[in-house]
């Protein structure tokens, strides 16, 4: 899965995120644990899981996986007009990130504008910040 990469991102002292993508859809809570057990088992020190979600059951199933793996530093996202709400709510089952479109820049179906994004979060939660933005900005960079 990591191949030579993963050496070479944890000898440069970097974090190593896994990303797993399904725009077809959310696959079995099942399957999606194993995803996240092998990547760490293989050295990822974040795991990043996007799927397409087609209804409220896949919502629940990308919930669950955070909810079951809570200790796995996560990034869970769901694709889609139905997956706005994990784009919103899952930062507060754990997912590590979120991610919106900048610059009216879209790069995966329902993103919501920054600015709506950023206004949501600080309204559902107030510690929410720029800060931590600006943070997470600069790990895309290293």
């Amino acid at each position: 899965m990591l191949g030579a990469v993963g050496p070479q991102v944890k000898g440069a002292g970097k974090i190593l995120v896994v990303s797993f993508h399904d725009f077809d859809g959310t696959p079995a809570l099942a399957d999606l644990e194993r995803i996240v057990d092998q990547a760490k088992e293989r050295g990822a020190d974040l795991v990043e899981i996007t799927t397409n979600v087609r209804g409220v059951d896949d919502v629940r199933c990308l919930a669950s996986l955070l909810i079951s793996r809570a200790d796995k530093d996560l990034v869970v996202i769901g694709m889609g007009r139905n997956g706005v709400v994990t784009r919103i709510l899952f930062p507060a089952l754990g997912s590590l990130m979120t991610f919106a479109a900048a610059l009216g820049h879209h790069t995966a179906p329902g993103q919501l504008p920054y600015q709506e994004m950023f206004q949501t979060l600080r309204s559902l939660y107030p510690d929410y910040n720029e800060e931590k933005i600006i943070k997470l900005k600069l790990l895309e960079c290293v």
